[in-house]
């Protein structure tokens, strides 16, 4: 493979064509989408406490003005009609017996057409119950599946924002950019979904782009360079969406392309010359390769992205061999959708 090759000016016009057809108002739009989160249950179980904690602080409006957090009161005899909402955080406290009361609120809250999950507000003493077992009986108690109970002391911040927020951001993902661009303490959790989320995406398309190039011929003038732009339109997004996690503007395009550019072009580069020595694999044992190079290649670009707009500068060589060895740990989670196809096409 010669390596040169790689930085002809017909590849560097196509990554910088990539680079201008990315919108940057689109990527805004989704930003300022707005959303609603209620925090409810019965009086004095730490609803309000709660809510400050997701604030950030004194129990203000959040910073944009399309993200809405409500507190509201649910008594214990009659129903009471709350406002629509993207998720209702049902609040019950961990000390309680749950029973005909919690169940009958969340009846209520299940007519609604947002997501429905329940906080357990535990006590913060060490003798206190595992979070894993607060779950399970409290999930049976209630008669929802334990995966969408989550366990946190609504009076101790790093609680809330360890125990709870990554799981909020987990139930409303389409969500994520929005929730995180307005509350400081939803913007790492959303961060990590974006980055998790784009990589997937990207080794998801590169597995299925690589199934045509097993038809001779035809199959692979059709895939041919179509991955890559693909591939490098959805880093440039992420990116874009990194930034405005982070509150960075980019309404401004060429500010934007100069900031994105030297993160996109190392990872441009370097996965073209993966995938020239994924081509050399013969048939379906590429598959998998070719995944792995995107998601790698995608992690790593956003991770790197995420430190460069959390922090102000651009990480180390450390930092990326660390950010790596991350990656590689998440590719076990692509496993199951590899074998999958495999087993469908018959693939050895």
């Amino acid at each position: 493979m010669n390596v040169r090759g790689l930085f002809t000016s017909g590849r560097m016009s196509d990554f910088w064509s990539v680079l201008r057809e990315v919108d940057p108002q689109n990527v805004i739009r989704e930003a300022d989408h707005p959303l609603r989160l209620i925090v409810c249950g019965a009086p004095g179980v730490g609803k309000q406490t709660l809510a400050t904690h997701l604030i950030g602080g004194t129990y203000v409006r959040p910073a944009s003005p399309n993200v809405a957090i409500d507190v509201c009161d649910m008594p214990t005899d009659v129903p009471v009609a709350l406002p629509s909402a993207d998720l209702y955080l049902y609040v019950a406290s961990a000390d309680d017996v749950l029973g005909a009361v919690q169940r009958g609120h969340l009846a209520q809250l299940s007519r609604r057409s947002g997501r429905v999950v329940c906080a357990l507000n535990r006590r913060t003493d060490p003798d206190s119950p595992r979070p894993q077992q607060v779950q399970q009986v409290a999930g049976a108690a209630l008669g929802i599946g334990p995966e969408r109970v989550y366990c946190a002391a609504a009076a101790d911040r790093l609680s809330v924002e360890r125990e709870l927020v990554p799981g909020l951001v987990r139930e409303i993902p389409h969500l994520a950019l929005p929730l995180g661009r307005a509350l400081e303490a939803f913007r790492e959790p959303a961060a990590d979904h974006v980055i998790s989320d784009t990589a997937r995406i990207n080794a998801e398309f590169a597995l299925i782009s690589a199934l045509p190039a097993l038809v001779p011929v035809v199959g692979s003038l059709a895939s041919a360079g179509t991955d890559m732009i693909v591939l490098t339109k959805n880093q440039v997004m992420l990116l874009l969406k990194l930034a405005l996690l982070y509150r960075r503007p980019i309404d401004n395009r060429m500010q934007v392309l100069a900031e994105v550019a030297p993160v996109i072009g190392a990872g441009f580069f370097w996965r073209s010359a993966a995938r020239s020595l994924v081509a050399l694999v013969p048939g379906p044992f590429g598959l998998a390769p070719r995944a792995a190079v995107a998601y790698l290649g995608t992690y790593v670009t956003g991770k790197a992205g995420q430190h460069y707009y959390r922090w102000g500068h651009r990480p180390s060589s450390d930092v990326l061999d660390s950010f790596r060895e991350e990656a590689l740990r998440h590719l076990a989670d692509l496993t199951p959708m590899i074998a999958q196809v495999g087993r469908r096409l018959r693939l050895p």
